[in-house]
C-alpha cells in the first residue's frame, strides 16, 4: 500500500467494509433459510410438525383438543381439519420445505401422508400484502400433514417468515455486524491517520529550539511528502536563524563599539548645555539598542530555567524603595518558581515597574500562586491608565500612546513588545486591564514551572 494514496486507502478501506458486510449477510440468509425450517436452529418447523402429527394419532378427541392447546402455548396456531385448505395457491407454495417435511415424517414412520407448506396472508385486506413485496409481507408459514384417521392437522407460525440465527432475528444480526465492521473500519481509519497525529503533535514542538527536528517519514504517500517538505522548511528555517544570529552578533559589536567611542568623546567635551545633551541622546541610543538586540534575540534561545519570581520582585522593589520610589510588594512566603530564566525574568519586571512608576507616580506589585504551580504577576498604578482599543496596540514595536503616556517620559517603543515576547517563550501571557478606582494593572500569567535548578538571586 506505499503507492496507495491516502484518498485511495480510505476509498479502500470503505469498501471492503461494504463488501464484508454484503457477503456475511448472504452467508448468513442461505446458511439460515433451510435450517429455519430444520430441526436445530431457529424456528424448528419441520421437527414440531411431525412431533405433533406422531403425538396426536393415538389419541382421542378430547385428548387431542388438550394437545392443541398446549401445542399453542408455543407460538403456533394448530386446528384438525376435515379436508385440507382450498385457499392454498401454487405461487406461494414451498415445494423444498415441503419435501424436507416429507422427509421428516418418512423417518418417524409416517411416510406417505399428505405434506403441503404454502405462505398464506395474515389479512387479505393489506394492501401492502397485495403489493409488490407482497412475497416477503405479510403472510406466514403453514402447514397441513394428514392425520392416521384420515383428517388433517393443520398448523400455522404466528410468526412471519423471518430467519433467524442464535434466536435472532437475522436483520438485528446483520445490524449487529454492520456495527461490527464499521468499528474495524473506523479503527483502519484511525491507524492511517496516526502520521497525521503525530505529525500535528511534531510540528508543535518546531520552534521552540534553534535546532531542526527531523520527521520520520511513514504513512501514506501524500503524507510522507508534507513531511519531507516540512523537514525542508526545518533546514531552511535553521539556516535563516543561523544567518540572522550572525548577523545580529556582527551587528551588536559594531554598535556598541561606535557607541562607546562616542560616549568617550562625549565625557572629554567642556561641561554644559552641549555636553549634557550629546551624553542624553548617547544614552538614548545605547537604551535603543540594546532594547532592538533584545527584541531580535528573544524569540531564538529562549531560556524557561526555573527562576523564583518571589525573590526577583523583592530585589527590584526593594531597589526602587532605595531610590525615593513608591513601590511595594505583595508575595507569598517561600519560592514562585516560574519557567523564564533570571535575566529574563528580571527584565520583565524592571519594565512594568518602571513604566509603572513613570506614568502612574506608584508601583505595587502582587505575586500569587495558584494551586496547580501556576503563577500570576500583577502590576499596578494609579496612572491615566491606556483606552480600552489601544490595549493591543501598545505591544507593538516602537508604538506610542499620545498624550500623558508619549515621548515626553523616555522609552524606546519597544518595553512592552520585549515583555509580551519574554513571558511567550515561557508559555504564558501578558494583559493590560483597568485597575479598580483608577490606573492600569498588568497580568503576566506563567505556567507551573519545576523547582528543580531554581535560581533564586
Amino acid at each position: 500500500m506505499a503507492r496507495l494514496g491516502l484518498v485511495g486507502r480510505i476509498m479502500l478501506i470503505v469498501t471492503a467494509a461494504l463488501v464484508a458486510i454484503q457477503l456475511a449477510a448472504l452467508a448468513a440468509s442461505y446458511g439460515e433459510r433451510d435450517g429455519w425450517f430444520g430441526t436445530g436452529r431457529g424456528v424448528p418447523v419441520v421437527g414440531s410438525v411431525v412431533a405433533l402429527a406422531r403425538l396426536l394419532d393415538p389419541l382421542t378427541p378430547a385428548e387431542r383438543t388438550l394437545a392443541l392447546a398446549a401445542a399453542e402455548a408455543g407460538g403456533l396456531t394448530a386446528a384438525i381439519l376435515d379436508a385440507p385448505p382450498v385457499d392454498a395457491d401454487e405461487a406461494y407454495e414451498l415445494r423444498r420445505v415441503r419435501g424436507l417435511l416429507e422427509r421428516g415424517l418418512a423417518a418417524e414412520g409416517l411416510g406417505g401422508r399428505f405434506a403441503r407448506v404454502d405462505l398464506v396472508p395474515d389479512d387479505e385486506d393489506d394492501p401492502i400484502a397485495r403489493g409488490p413485496l407482497r412475497r416477503l409481507i405479510g403472510r406466514h408459514v403453514r402447514v397441513v400433514v394428514g392425520l392416521a384417521d384420515g383428517r388433517y392437522l393443520a398448523v400455522g407460525f404466528a410468526d412471519r417468515l423471518t430467519l433467524r440465527l442464535f434466536g435472532l432475528p437475522l436483520g438485528f444480526l446483520a445490524g449487529l455486524l454492520g456495527l461490527g465492521v464499521a468499528a474495524l473500519a473506523i479503527m483502519a481509519v484511525a491507524r492511517e491517520m496516526r502520521p497525521l497525529s503525530r505529525l500535528a503533535r511534531r510540528v508543535e514542538t518546531i520552534g521552540t529550539t534553534t535546532e531542526p527536528l527531523p520527521l520520520e517519514r511513514t504513512g501514506a504517500r501524500e503524507v510522507r511528502a508534507l513531511i519531507e517538505a516540512i523537514n525542508r522548511m526545518q533546514a531552511r528555517i535553521a539556516g535563516l536563524v543561523d544567518g540572522r544570529t550572525l548577523m545580529l552578533g556582527a551587528i551588536s559589536h559594531d554598535l556598541r563599539t561606535y557607541l562607546t567611542r562616542l560616549r568617550l568623546r562625549g565625557e572629554m567635551m567642556p561641561q554644559g548645555t552641549l555636553r549634557d545633551g550629546v551624553m542624553r541622546d548617547v544614552e538614548a541610543m545605547r537604551d535603543l539598542v540594546e532594547d532592538t538586540l533584545l527584541f531580535a534575540k528573544a524569540s531564538l534561545e529562549p531560556d524557561r530555567s526555573p527562576t523564583d519570581a518571589a525573590a526577583v520582585a523583592a530585589e527590584i522593589v526593594e531597589a526602587r524603595r532605595a531610590a525615593g520610589a513608591a513601590a511595594a510588594l505583595d508575595a507569598p512566603d517561600g519560592p514562585v518558581p516560574v519557567p523564564l530564566g533570571r535575566p529574563a525574568l528580571t527584565r520583565v519586571l524592571d519594565n512594568l515597574v518602571d513604566n509603572a512608576l513613570a506614568y502612574g507616580g506608584e508601583a505595587s506589585v502582587r505575586i500569587i500562586r495558584a494551586a496547580d504551580g501556576a503563577a500570576l504577576l500583577t502590576v499596578a498604578d494609579r496612572g491615566p491608565g491606556i483606552p480600552a482599543a489601544e490595549r493591543e496596540r501598545v505591544f507593538e514595536p516602537f508604538f506610542r500612546l499620545e498624550g500623558s503616556r508619549s515621548r515626553e517620559h523616555g522609552g524606546t517603543g519597544l518595553g512592552l513588545t520585549i515583555v509580551r515576547q519574554l513571558v511567550a517563550a515561557a508559555g504564558g501571557g501578558v494583559t493590560l486591564d483597568e485597575r479598580p478606582g483608577g490606573g492600569l494593572l498588568a497580568a503576566v500569567r506563567f505556567p507551573a514551572g519545576g523547582d528543580e535548578g531554581l535560581s533564586r538571586g
